[in-house]
């Protein structure tokens, strides 16, 4: 082609646009990330005003900062691309921490404390061991007024964790469920929530277990578990007469209520199905107590629990003074949640024929510091979540003073409260006040 002045022109027209082009082109700026969640550092964690709560946000953009605990107990895994949430409660609570709506595996940690130097590990939103995470987690705690909590959550470094997506956080808690033992036809010192009661030697009564608060979302097992002896481990226990197959740590011989093994056979089974470990206190020779347990024949008998199912009850009397309760909702999930609250379980006693003072207690399930002796069948409230955990409440729990006591009259006749604590034959009617002096007179018809 021939060269003339306007093709020159153009060629050096075409020429400036392909320099503009290669300028923009390598000047034009990476594309931006996903954005930096604002609960991405600790200073910067979600403030939880009020309950229950819930919170939707992506993580992806979430980084570590300097000084962030990055790996805990809650998972063999090293955290990564966290975000944090705090809460401080004004009263005790029962708190549920979840994550359940999560799309990615992830990790979360419970602490409480105030800045990252001082952070103290309180719970596992799931514990996981091992790649790939789950992509939900959930715990159940004890919150104290005044404590400041916070939830960490994120992915974690190994590649199959991927590199965080949509968190779904929530948060939800209640009052600290209870269990507390009562009396009827009794004398105690408050109607509902009492810690001594008397009822008269050789005197039937009602000891009950009532229900309540209760965990916030309900419960589908009520479980109980009452000690009502007292344990002497200086004495001595006599060998089985018979070799009981149910007992597999049986000794034969006497040996000491101290040695943790029960050489006395006095475990009583609901059925045949309940086999229990051995221990000196299921042992007549080591327990004493002033009150007689008359079970009902049917376990059912002792629930008034509304929405506890007839057919699906246990009764188990673990030695002379021990015996635990419990029943579901039913058996096929997804099982009912009962927000019942009040009498639970009732069971029927005697008192001793002779004065005597007996603790009664509410035994917890095993948790760390409880009495051993009730392990897993300890009293709890227990539910299924969504898929399929078993989330286990475990109650404050009371105990009941008993005192059998003797009648506080003669003939019907109430003595001085200076005479009763004297045997009545060395009575001195002589000292009698005025106002019982003037009930004799008319019982006698002189006045």
């Amino acid at each position: 082609m021939r060269r003339t002045p306007a093709n020159r022109r153009f060629l050096i027209v075409l020429g400036t646009l392909a320099v503009l082009v290669l300028v923009f082109s390598s000047t034009e700026p990476a594309s931006a990330g996903p954005p930096l969640p604002s609960n991405d550092d600790f200073a910067g964690a979600i403030v939880i005003g009020s309950l229950p709560y819930t919170n939707t946000e992506s993580t992806q953009g979430a980084t570590e900062e300097l000084g962030e605990p990055l790996t805990s107990s809650c998972s063999s895994e090293t955290m990564a691309t966290t975000v944090w949430y705090t809460f401080t409660p004004s009263t005790d609570l029962l708190m549920q921490a979840d994550t359940f709506g999560t799309d990615f595996p992830h990790v979360g940690v419970i602490y409480s404390g105030n800045d990252l130097a001082s952070l103290t590990p309180v719970g596992c939103l799931g514990l996981a061991f091992g790649a790939p995470l789950f992509n939900h987690g959930f715990d159940i705690f004890i919150a104290s007024a005044g404590v400041t909590y916070y939830f960490q959550i994120g992915s974690c470094t190994d590649p199959a964790c991927g590199t965080g997506g949509i968190l779904t956080f929530n948060l939800q808690g209640g009052e600290i469920p209870e269990m507390v033992l009562n009396i009827k036809g009794g004398d105690c010192d408050d109607a509902a929530q009492p810690t001594k009661c008397d009822v008269l030697v050789g005197s039937s009564f009602t000891l009950s277990v009532d229900v309540g608060p209760i965990p916030v979302q309900g419960y589908s097992l009520l479980q109980t578990f009452i000690d009502f002896g007292e344990y002497f481990p200086d004495r001595t226990e006599d060998p089985d007469a018979v070799d009981d197959p149910l007992t597999p740590d049986f000794v034969e011989g006497p040996g000491p209520c101290d040695d943790g093994i029960d050489n006395g056979g006095d475990i009583i089974f609901d059925g045949s199905t309940v086999v229990v470990i051995n221990h000196d206190r299921f042992d007549s020779d080591c327990v004493d107590s002033g009150l007689e347990y008359k079970p009902t024949v049917a376990a059912s008998d002792e629930f008034t629990w509304q929405d506890c199912d007839p057919t699906i009850t246990v009764r188990s009397q673990f030695g002379p003074a021990l015996v635990g309760h419990g029943c579901l909702t039913g058996l096929t999930p997804p099982l009912l949640l009962s927000a019942y609250t009040g009498n639970a379980v009732d069971l029927d006693f005697t008192c001793s024929t002779e004065v005597t003072t007996t603790e009664v207690r509410l035994v917890p399930a095993l948790t760390e510091g409880s009495d051993p002796v009730a392990l897993t069948s300890g009293a709890q409230f227990s539910r299924q979540n969504v898929f399929g955990n078993d989330i286990q409440v475990i109650p404050e729990v009371s105990n009941l003073t008993v005192n059998c006591v003797a009648p506080v009259g003669v003939g019907g006749i109430a003595l001085d409260s200076d005479l009763r604590s004297l045997p009545l034959e060395t009575a001195d009617l002589g000292s009698t006040p005025w106002g019982m002096t003037f009930a004799i007179a008319a019982i006698a018809g002189l006045v």
